[in-house]
């Protein structure tokens, strides 16, 4: 066979990422006084001469360990921003139960008085329903000495109506 009959055979395609580093390349072939198909056999040989994909490897794991490290510090900025954001509507949430709460600490309880939506679900919910679950179900803090009075204060108020009734359980609905 042939040189020519082989050529077929022992042709390798390569595609570069742009035009400049084509010029680049053909340049650098001219100035060796190389065709650029042996400029680049030369290359590769001359690479794996010294190492080959060994040689090359460490730019590659260098560029994806930076990757990694600026993707790393994205998520570690975003964890923070999103624990920033939670503290915040912690806060709120504690502010809007508070609010809630005012109508049933303000010690006039003339006409008739809005229940907490939230306590109503939760005592409507079949069974027994201790404090500790309810205020952990209402996300109270435990803290909050006002808060807590003024839930006191509205079982009480739903008792005394007929709504509920209190036991070594805790509080049942009764409708």
């Amino acid at each position: 066979m042939s040189r020519t009959d082989t050529i077929k055979q022992r042709r390798v395609d390569v595609y570069l990422d742009s035009m400049e580093r084509k010029e680049e390349w053909e340049e650098a072939a001219r100035e060796m006084g190389m065709s650029l198909s042996r400029f680049v056999q030369h290359c590769v040989e001359d690479s794996l001469g010294r190492g080959g994909p060994d040689l090359v490897k460490p730019s590659l794991v260098e560029e994806k360990e930076e990757e990694i490290e600026e993707l790393e510090d994205s998520i570690s900025e975003l964890r923070r921003k999103i624990d920033r954001k939670n503290k915040v509507i912690e806060r709120l949430e504690d502010d809007l139960r508070k609010r809630r709460m005012e109508p049933f600490l303000d010690g006039e309880f003339e006409g008739v008085r809005r229940y907490e939506k939230e306590l109503i679900e939760i005592l409507k919910e079949n069974g027994w329903h201790s404090d500790s679950e309810i205020l952990r179900r209402l996300k109270v803090n435990l803290k909050d000495e006002e808060t807590l009075r003024a839930i006191r204060y509205q079982l009480e108020r739903l008792e005394r109506y007929g709504l509920v009734k209190t036991g070594r359980s805790g509080w049942k609905w009764k409708g």
